[in-house]
C-alpha cells in the first residue's frame, strides 16, 4: 500500500512523495512526463522531503 504524502513542484518539474511498506518512494517529472524514481530506505520523511525538494530546485547532486 502507497500513501501520498507531499507534492512539490516548480515550473518544471514535480516531485511526490510517497510513504510505502519499505520506506518512502519520490516520482519524479518533468512536465507531465515521468522521468524517474527514488526509493528512499532506512531514512525519515524528513529526508524524503528535503530529496524530493532537491529534485525540484535541481540543487546538490540534480544541478544540470
Amino acid at each position: 500500500m502507497m500513501l501520498h504524502l507531499h507534492t512539490f513542484y516548480n515550473e518544471e518539474r514535480k516531485a511526490e512523495v510517497f510513504h510505502t511498506e519499505h520506506g518512502f518512494r519520490i516520482d519524479q517529472y518533468i512536465g507531465s512526463k515521468k522521468v524517474g524514481n527514488m526509493n528512499i530506505t532506512h531514512h525519515s520523511e524528513q529526508y524524503a522531503e528535503d530529496a524530493a525538494e532537491n529534485w525540484v530546485m535541481e540543487w546538490g547532486a540534480f544541478n544540470k
